[in-house]
């Protein structure tokens, strides 16, 4: 993701020393973009990423 700042999030989550930030991940769901101004809804498109069920697995593994 674009606009990640290492530093910014190591301050505002209070990250010890000792520790790193490596990596930082989106966590929600696809909105409609009706809220989105026109700028940036002409942005919008679907991406060429991987369906999540493709890569999650749900529930258990047979053993």
């Amino acid at each position: 993701m674009s606009g990640f700042d290492m530093e910014k999030a190591r301050n505002v989550l209070r990250v010890p020393g000792g520790f790193a930030v490596e990596i930082e991940i989106a966590v929600g769901r696809k909105g409609d973009g009706a809220h989105l101004p026109p700028g940036l809804l002409k942005r919008e498109h679907p991406s060429g990423r991987s369906p999540v069920d493709d890569f999650v697995v749900h529930g258990f593994l047979p053993e």
